[in-house]
């Protein structure tokens, strides 16, 4: 058991407090001004909209990491950035828009 120093950052309240372990995180809320200012749609959480394939409602635009909502740790938004690469490949290779397919 350690004791840490915490501090509210919506209040400014500072207290100490006993914890067994800590888990730093930054970034909680999802940054999506320039989603916003594209007119990517967003999730009613503020999180960007996105389907399987990590594609938005913008042809050629795709979405990864913690911006989607879920799980917020790097692992996690490293792994939704290799699937949003693997899908633009793939989109690249076989145009769905090209072969009037509607994966979207």
């Amino acid at each position: 058991m350690a004791e840490v120093g915490a501090v509210n950052n919506i209040t400014g309240e500072k207290k100490t407090i006993s914890v067994d372990a800590v888990f730093i995180s930054i970034g909680y809320n999802p940054v999506v001004n320039l989603a916003k200012q594209t007119g990517i749609d967003l999730t009613s959480d503020g999180y960007i909209k996105h389907d399987e394939h990590r594609r938005t409602n913008i042809h050629g635009i795709y979405s990864a990491g913690a911006v989607e909502g879920g799980y917020k740790q790097i692992v996690t938004a490293a792994g939704r950035g290799s699937e949003a690469a693997l899908g633009i490949f793939e989109d690249i290779i076989n145009p769905y828009w090209k072969t009037g397919r509607n994966d979207t």
